[in-house]
């Protein structure tokens, strides 16, 4: 192994160098949502198939989905699946649908 200052250092299979695993404590979770969009965030949906704008709680479900509960809801099987959030998250916020 060649290091930055130079220096040669040689290291055999018994070292095992490649089997270190981060703890969960040393991994961030990165998210291409905005910041305010997380578990429990209130926000305001407004679909073309609603007659009127909906205010909630944004939730994800036991499959790792957003599920937006209007009103005081909890009930994640009766909201409303946002399927691929990371994905269309930018087109909702422009087209007024989530806010």
């Amino acid at each position: 192994m060649l290091f930055q200052d130079g220096s040669i250092t040689e290291y055999s299979i018994e070292d095992n160098l490649l089997e270190a695993v981060p703890t969960a404590s040393d991994v961030q979770e990165i998210s291409l949502l905005p910041h305010w969009i997380q578990q429990d965030a209130n926000a305001t949906l407004f679909l073309e198939s609603m007659s009127k704008p909906r205010h909630g709680k944004l939730k994800i479900n036991e499959h790792n989905q957003w599920v937006f509960c209007p009103g005081n809801s909890t009930d994640l099987a009766s909201g409303f699946l946002l399927d691929n959030l990371s994905a269309n998250c930018q087109h909702l916020l422009d087209s007024g649908q989530l806010f």
